[in-house]
């Protein structure tokens, strides 16, 4: 039986930064007339997302719905970033921070449909480093309740899987005085509640960390990371 080559052609676009809730316009667009398209207007945005500004990850839900997140500068304050793309062009959206944080970042998403999503990472305040999870539900982003690991100064979200509303897995570490350690979450919509993780060999230093997963069913995930603990 012959079987017929796949090619996935990829297309890099630049992004020009704008505020949330405008239009973002690939730099793959300029100069568009040319090519027999209408061109849309690139002109620079007055308040351009803050420097330094990094995307971390992406879901799409469709070829005309995708969402990225990551971080950006404001104010010397790190603040979460998201960007949503509808097929033509990219639009900056507001994430909100807990009340009390001083900083935050979106290491990871993912999206269900155009109108569920479900976005990862951390938050800081003075007494420590915070997990943070945010859901999309098609009008507003909203932050919803996590746990942390008892007794660690540090924990973050890294990766995040669902296969529905009410289906997500999320891994991330666990950091303290002497050691790190993978963790993961599992949320049935409205709440997360921690997994246990097996260790492959014995606590050290630096134990182990999950950075990615992704999930087939509620019941069946591969989540991949690191083993850095001293023998």
């Amino acid at each position: 039986t012959d079987v017929a080559d796949l090619t996935v052609t990829f297309q890099a676009q630049a992004i020009i930064a704008a505020p949330s809730g405008q239009p973002v316009i690939p730099v793959s667009e300029a100069g568009a007339i040319s090519s027999g398209k209408a061109a849309i207007p690139a002109a620079s945005p007055t308040t351009p997302h803050g420097t330094p500004s990094v995307l971390n990850a992406v879901s799409c839900a469709s070829a005309t719905a995708c969402t990225a997140v990551g971080r950006e500068m404001v104010d010397q304050t790190n603040r979460p970033l998201v960007e949503r793309w509808n097929g033509s062009y990219w639009t900056g959206q507001t994430a909100p921070m807990p009340t009390s944080a001083s900083g935050a970042i979106l290491n990871g998403v993912s999206c269900v449909t155009a109108t569920n999503c479900t976005a990862v990472g951390a938050w800081h305040d003075t007494t420590g480093t915070h997990t943070l999870a945010e859901a999309w539900n098609g009008s507003v982003w909203s932050v919803q309740h996590t746990l942390d690991v008892v007794g660690a100064p540090s924990t973050v979200l890294n990766g995040v899987s669902c296969q529905a509303a009410a289906s997500c897995v999320a891994v991330g570490t666990a950091a303290g005085p002497l050691q790190h350690f993978a963790i993961t979450e599992f949320s049935t919509g409205t709440a997360w509640q921690p997994q246990p993780v097996p260790r492959p060999t014995a606590q050290g230093p630096y134990a182990t960390s999950l950075t990615s997963v992704s999930c087939t069913s509620s019941s069946a995930c591969t989540a991949v990371g690191a083993d850095g603990a001293s023998s």
